[in-house]
């Protein structure tokens, strides 16, 4: 949805639903302005944004007055906040307990699953055999 008040277009102007909340307050083009929204068949989660939070090779870490400069500080919070999860972020022996307890699970899919491919084959066995006797038998509809 979008909510303007003032809107003044010199030129082109195009817009596509549905939007995201976009609010102005006064809006001028001049030349062409073109917005478009999600479309429903692409769903509705925002791409990933680029952050420039990876400082170049020639930043220094730390400012004039001895402390951190901010694009180091913007990436080492990217880092800690964002990508490990921050305070949240589980430890590492939670993080090795859940990767056993999925790794056994995985195997009990798989050994459950290959329980249930024997299953199937026995039956496919003893459906074919029926066929066979009826086929043999002359039996009406056997084959």
């Amino acid at each position: 949805m979008a909510t303007t008040t003032c809107s003044t277009i010199a030129g082109a102007y195009s817009a596509a639903q549905p939007f995201k909340v976009r609010l102005f307050t006064c809006m001028t083009i001049a030349g062409a302005e073109m917005a478009t929204g999600n479309v429903a068949w692409g769903g509705s989660a925002s791409k990933r944004q680029r952050v420039d939070w990876l400082p170049g090779a020639q930043v220094p870490v730390l400012d004039a007055g001895g402390r951190m400069s901010k694009p180091w500080y913007r990436f080492f919070q990217e880092i800690a906040q964002n990508r490990l999860g921050g305070i949240d972020a589980k430890t590492l022996p939670e993080v090795e307990t859940t990767t056993a307890k999925t790794q056994e699970q995985v195997l009990s899919v798989q050994s459950n699953t290959d329980l249930a491919v024997q299953a199937v084959n026995a039956c496919v066995t003893a459906v074919n055999t029926t066929r066979q006797v009826a086929v043999n038998s002359n039996l009406s509809g056997a084959t």
